[in-house]
């Protein structure tokens, strides 16, 4: 999506604006704080990396918040929703711009994982957001915060036990490490 909007920028402003993206340099905490601060652009990220400069938003990020895609799909199309959204990142002179969900939330873990009960004792990479923090722990696991460029190394490393992302999101950074089939 960040290569389709730099496309759509540049080509909507006949290459008066140049787009420069910075995929995987900072997490995403720090890239929003810059966005607010002014020292970037444009900030593209997960509401939970948005948290740090709106925790508000955060209440978008609660598990099992929507049963089904279409009833996710519904609630984020809604136009209160998102003059909601706007309202909240003016407060922070930020501009929304669009957003979309990319998938429910798997487990991927050096164990199978059934159910909440089998998270009892691991490790698991947590975004800093509350909402993830907070789940982690009602599930008996031990959250560590940390970004998602480190991700896939620290499970390899056996600093986690394992993590969770949308389907889409695994499959686009390359988790396909053995521990994690």
């Amino acid at each position: 999506m960040p290569l389709a909007f730099k496309e759509y920028v540049e080509q909507k402003t006949e290459g008066r604006v140049k787009v420069t993206l910075r995929l995987s340099r900072m997490n995403e905490r720090s890239s929003a704080r810059r966005a607010a601060a002014g020292s970037m652009q444009a900030f593209f990220g997960s509401v939970a990396g948005l948290s740090s400069v709106a925790p508000e938003l955060t209440v978008l990020e609660v598990p099992y918040l929507f049963e089904t895609f279409s009833e996710a799909d519904k609630a984020l199309d809604d136009s209160a929703v998102q003059k909601r959204v706007r309202k909240v990142l003016a407060k922070r002179k930020l501009v929304f711009g669009y957003w979309a969900e990319n998938g429910f939330r798997v487990y991927f873990s050096r164990r199978p994982i059934h159910g909440p009960d089998d998270m009892q004792g691991l490790r698991f990479r947590s975004q800093e957001a509350f909402a993830h923090v907070a789940t982690y722990r009602a599930f008996g696991a031990s959250p560590v915060t940390m970004d998602a460029t480190n991700t896939l190394m620290s499970v390899q490393t056996g600093v986690v036990d394992g993590f969770d992302t949308t389907p889409i999101y695994a499959i686009a950074s390359g988790y396909s490490a053995p521990c994690c089939r």
